[in-house]
């Protein structure tokens, strides 16, 4: 699997629709954002290779179901829909849970996906909020032919859900849904959208 440019994407809070509790001070509206960058490999000082505290402060991503065969990404955004900033943007991939059991069968391409787990802050001029992110990531196979029964490897799909960490958003938020992806091996890139709904 494609580690360096895993990456993921978790979305950022925009408050955008007619709010759906109109007695009440708490609204809730839908929430749609897109992030893209790029991604390298960190050295994780969690469990098994997993972020840790070493990366980031959140607890979320320092998980793995081994000791060994986990990896830390670091994710570098350079542009977020929106107008809001993304920071501390860390993933881990765990390729230990890896749906596809089994070997390649008669020189096809090698079945890979992973469990993901990211965490990142986003930030405007008014709130800031912490996300975090569970979901799958799965090599992306082109090319697949007679005489390359094995396809070439160009990228990973994403995919998931979300969730805000209530405790250390501010102001109080709530809210969760779910994302999209792909990243790009040849130009370590990636692009992720999300979509929700949020309560603040």
């Amino acid at each position: 699997m494609y580690k360096t440019s895993v990456a993921i994407f978790l979305g950022a809070i925009l408050l955008s629709v007619a709010p759906a509790r109109a007695k009440s001070s708490l609204l809730t509206h839908t929430a749609s954002i897109t992030i893209a960058g790029t991604g390298s490999d960190v050295t994780g000082s969690g469990t098994g290779g997993a972020c840790g505290s070493v990366q980031t402060s959140n607890p979320w991503v320092d998980r793995c179901s081994a000791d060994t065969g986990c990896t830390c990404i670091q994710f570098m955004p350079a542009k977020v829909s929106k107008g809001q900033t993304v920071t501390d943007f860390f993933v881990t991939v765990d390729s230990n849970l890896n749906p596809a059991v089994g070997s390649t069968v008669g020189g096809g391409p090698t079945p890979s996906c992973g469990a993901l787990y990211a965490a990142f802050n986003v930030t405007t001029s008014s709130k800031s909020e912490a996300a975090n992110l569970l979901g799958v990531v799965c090599k992306t196979v082109t090319g697949i032919s007679k005489t390359n029964p094995s396809g070439n490897n160009v990228g990973n799909s994403l995919g998931g859900g979300w969730g805000l960490d209530e405790t250390v958003s501010s102001p109080n938020s709530s809210g969760w849904g779910t994302f999209t992806g792909k990243t790009v091996k040849a130009s370590n890139s990636f692009s992720v959208t999300v979509t929700g709904l949020v309560t603040q």
